[in-house]
């Protein structure tokens, strides 16, 4: 007796494909097949018995004894493959990712007490307070809880500040037997609380009571690579395939978590008070430093005392550009053509796009010249004034920020300031120049400008101050008035008549290589076969990659579920044909 098995295989390939073994596999065991002319690693999705004679290929090595993942998890794979047009194979090793884990086995969903969806709005000391109670009462009922948190630093804060026994960490980085120990903690029967960041969200849990994701609108809670899903999305799919509590917690919600309350979840804000709170008009205030000169004397003053003062400014580097005064030449990046950004303290130029760098010279490239105009300052640019003004406590914080001086008491950062390792003990906070987000090419820029002013807020800073040259922009407002509520609500609105998230779903599909002639002759195809759907077609956007190649991109948009569901159907009937130069990104996390 032979079977016929079919592989989704770890390849970006859309269609299952049949092989045929001497015995029947469990469903969910990987095996080594032949594909092309080399080899795959595979997952088996169905089994038959091999009734007529088919010219087959057979199994080359079955790797696993017993399947490494539940299968609740199977179906979970296929949920998140449809949701994000992801080869199934390939979802399946985003899922077990590590070949040293062992089997986890089976998970058998219990029948247990009616299961709450809640949203959560308050101060990061509310939040804790509220966070320390609920999951003290799941693990009293021998329940396993996890805590998604958008950065490491996060991560290792809430485990000090929880102080809760049977506490597992999870996150890329971690040591093979930490992540062992916290695999079979999982695999295990009592209550444990995980604490962790994006990967977290898909690890299987036998007894899960209880999911909660601080700052859920965080960007830092989304993967890097493809599939691009947020970690709060990633655990309402999960819901679809098990049965817990969730909490989705933050200073202020994003709009889709509160589009929720539509949906009948529950919305509860925590008791707190809002800091002190300015806004400075930089039109009509003088200037020291790029700071408004009242901002800079209560930041010389709290220095005096010897209080910390956080600066936000969300543009890295030294300045946006370099001119040169006496030819007019402008450095640009070799790939992208856009203006080089200076890093003074590197002693390099650098492209904000693409990563293209190069050595920074004090004389003109094209020219000559030693005399340069600097385009709009950053983080460098900003710090730098302050040491020559206040002295040499003044540290520069960023994500590419490896050696940091945790005694300064000046920190100027971008939005990675906002974590507890940073912003513990400030008493003096501020955005140096909330435009840059407001006027960000995005239709999230207001909520997320409003995000970083609550969430600067949230550590309770006894001062807050907020720079800008439009005072009168109704995100500041909103903010005094605490009419967050009132703004979201209209927020969902505009999504809705203008085609957005979540109402509506987008698609970013890219065709990539050196031949541009070739690239235009296929993208024609994809949007001959993209006609007579329901999507919206847009593009296509032209750009050039780190690598030399070109990119030419068309940016679909249709009703949530139906796009995913045609874009499927395209790839798994062949009218969309999967090669090395195509890719397709769902929710893209810039357009």
């Amino acid at each position: 007796m032979r079977y016929v098995l079919d592989v989704a295989v770890e390849r970006p390939l859309y269609s299952l494909f049949s092989y045929s073994h001497y015995r029947k596999l469990d469903l969910g065991v990987r095996v080594k097949v032949p594909l092309g002319r080399g080899f795959s690693r595979g997952w088996v999705l169905k089994v038959s018995r091999l009734e007529e004679e088919r010219d087959l290929k057979s199994i080359d090595e079955v790797i696993d004894d017993s399947p490494p993942l539940p299968s609740t998890w199977l179906t979970l794979a296929q949920i998140i493959s449809q949701e994000y047009c992801y080869p199934l194979g390939l979802t399946l090793k985003l899922l077990f990712p590590y070949d040293y884990l062992p089997s986890f086995g089976e998970i058998t969903l219990k029948s247990v007490g009616e299961r709450f969806s809640r949203l959560v709005v308050g101060s990061r000391l509310s939040r804790l307070s509220y966070y320390r109670e609920v999951i003290g009462e799941f693990l009293a009922a021998g329940e396993k809880v996890i805590l998604l948190v958008p950065q490491l630093e996060d991560m290792e804060d809430w485990a000090s500040k929880l102080s809760f026994d049977n506490t597992f960490l999870w996150y890329s980085e971690i040591r093979r037997s930490e992540r062992k120990r916290a695999w079979n903690a999982a695999k295990g029967e009592g209550g444990a609380l995980f604490i962790g960041t994006f990967s977290l969200s898909l690890v299987p849990m036998r007894n899960l009571g209880l999911v909660i994701v601080d700052d859920e609108g965080s960007s830092y809670l989304r993967r890097l690579s493809l599939p691009y899903i947020h970690a709060r999305d990633a655990i309402l799919l999960r819901r679809r395939v098990e049965s817990f509590s969730v909490v989705l917690g933050g200073a202020i919600l994003s709009a889709e978590s509160f589009n929720l309350v539509k949906e009948g979840w529950d919305l509860e804000e925590l008791p707190g008070s809002k800091p002190k709170y300015r806004l400075i008009d930089l039109k009509r205030s003088s200037k020291v430093a790029f700071l408004s000169q009242s901002l800079f004397s209560k930041i010389k003053a709290n220095l005096k005392l010897g209080g910390k003062s956080v600066i936000l400014l969300n543009r890295k580097a030294y300045a946006s550009y370099l001119k040169c005064e006496e030819c007019g030449y402008i450095p640009k990046c070799s790939n992208c053509d856009i203006p080089l950004s200076l890093y003074r303290e590197e002693g390099k130029l650098k492209c904000p796009y693409c990563g293209y760098e190069r050595s920074f010279s004090d004389t003109c490239f094209n020219c000559g010249g030693y005399f340069f105009k600097l385009g709009s300052p950053g983080i460098e640019s900003l710090a730098s004034l302050l040491r020559r003004r206040l002295g040499s406590g003044v540290a520069v914080w960023d994500a590419e920020t490896e050696l940091f001086d945790e005694s300064a008491l000046i920190i100027v950062g971008t939005q990675r300031v906002l974590q507890p390792k940073i912003m513990n003990g400030v008493k003096l906070a501020c955005i140096a120049l909330a435009d840059l987000s407001l006027y960000k090419s995005s239709y999230r820029s207001e909520e997320e400008t409003l995000r970083m002013i609550y969430s600067l807020a949230s550590f309770s800073p006894e001062e807050l101050y907020v720079q800008t040259y439009v005072p009168e922009h109704p995100v500041f407002k909103i903010f005094r008035e605490d009419s967050w509520k009132e703004f979201l609500e209209a927020e969902l609105d505009k999504r809705k008549e203008l085609r957005y998230p979540p109402f509506y779903s987008l698609a970013l599909v890219s065709l990539k290589g050196k031949r541009e002639l070739f690239l235009m002759s296929k993208l024609k195809e994809l949007k001959l076969a993209l006609e007579g759907r329901a999507i919206e077609v847009l593009g296509p956007i032209r750009r050039v990659l780190p690598d030399g190649k070109i990119s030419l991109s068309l940016l679909l948009k249709g009703k949530k579920g139906e796009l995913e569901k045609e874009l499927c159907d395209l790839l798994e009937n062949g009218k969309i044909k999967p090669s090395k130069e195509l890719e397709i990104i769902v929710d893209p996390p810039e357009v």
